[in-house]
């Protein structure tokens, strides 16, 4: 897979050997695509949102498009738990960010657009596990 191993107490040094990882494999001519959490880590449903600025880098970095994507998986399987609960895990594929946007304007859209579907996925979930919404 390829993975790039981040040293999370790196700080500007480890985002700028992982944006030129990025670049590499986005520019090895192999269809590379780049998964990144922009968060860094799982949080439970319905937490407060911690998104690393370090995602803005990136796609202003590699200047190329940004498909965000929201799911529900933390409803079914909770963070930090191997207790699995019966349901169907939705990922949201919203639609693209296309590259050109100044760091702050895409950061917050970035973040306006998860966080909507995240909310509505976990709406939905809570409800059709009869659970409430802020449980």
């Amino acid at each position: 897979m390829r993975n790039v191993p981040i040293d999370r107490k790196g700080g500007a040094r480890t985002l700028l050997k992982l944006v030129k990882a990025a670049h590499h494999e986005i520019g090895s001519g192999e269809g590379r695509q780049i998964l990144l959490f922009p968060e860094g880590t799982r949080r439970a449903p319905g937490a407060p949102p911690e998104y690393r600025f370090g995602i803005a880098q990136i796609y202003s970095g590699l200047n190329v498009p940004c498909l965000p994507i929201a799911l529900n998986s933390g409803v079914y399987w909770p963070r930090r738990s191997l207790k699995l609960r019966q349901g169907t895990i939705i990922v949201d594929i919203m639609p693209v960010i296309e590259p050109g946007l100044d760091r702050q304007t895409f950061f917050a859209l970035m973040q306006e657009k998860i966080e909507e579907s995240s909310d509505r996925l976990l709406a939905e979930a809570r409800h059709d596990l009869g659970l409430p919404f802020n449980a």
